[in-house]
């Protein structure tokens, strides 16, 4: 289990997520935005969070599209087997049942791999019909990944901003000047009083 870090407090995940994939994108956004900060550590949480909802609504849309698959291919069966004159399969079977046996029957795979061939079409004329299908739920994914990455670049355009700031410069060092001019730090000589 990663460390438990003050700024960077648990994030509201659901139960399909975990915590250390959290710890894996925060701690990639430290080293790569190089922070050491407090306040910088917080903005890179919030980071980490957006990052989180992105991928949890690609997800989501993934499976949406995968959960029209079986109806997409019922429907563009109906549509190509409507005007076809050699129906590859037992003629007693429907496009929802031919549909069901994609996933389970690899003889009945090819032959509608066949078909589609046969008519210049792939696999991903299945995929954009599902897509079709699909576009109800699609949409509002959509924007909340749109959100999500807005947010996510908000919160990198306001550590930007807070590096180019006055507090930002000041958890810089800075070099000694006389009279204006920097001069150069030597190291420290160690006293001889063992300290």
């Amino acid at each position: 289990m990663p460390n438990r870090r003050p700024e960077a407090h648990d994030p509201p995940l659901l139960i399909t997520e975990n915590r250390a994939t959290f710890a894996r994108i925060y701690d990639s956004l430290l080293e790569d935005l190089d922070t050491q900060a407090v306040i910088e550590k917080i903005l890179i949480s919030s980071m980490a969070q957006k990052r989180i909802e992105i991928e949890r609504y690609d997800r989501a849309a993934a499976a949406v599209i995968n959960m029209c698959i079986r109806p997409a291919l019922a429907d563009l069966l109906n549509e190509l087997l409507r005007d076809e004159d050699e129906w590859p399969f037992e003629a007693e079977e429907d496009a929802e049942t031919i549909a069901a046996r994609w996933f389970t029957d690899e003889d009945t795979k090819q032959k509608i791999l066949r078909l589609l061939r046969k008519l210049n079409l792939d696999e991903s004329a299945i995929v954009a019909k599902a897509m079709e299908l699909a576009e109800p739920q699609l949409a509002p994914l959509q924007h909340l990944i749109r959100s999500a990455e807005s947010r996510f670049y908000k919160a990198l355009r306001v550590l930007e901003d807070y590096r180019a700031g006055p507090l930002g410069r000041l958890r810089r060092p800075v070099a000694p000047t006389i009279d204006g001019q920097a001069i150069e730090s030597a190291p420290r000589a160690r006293l001889s009083g063992g300290r």
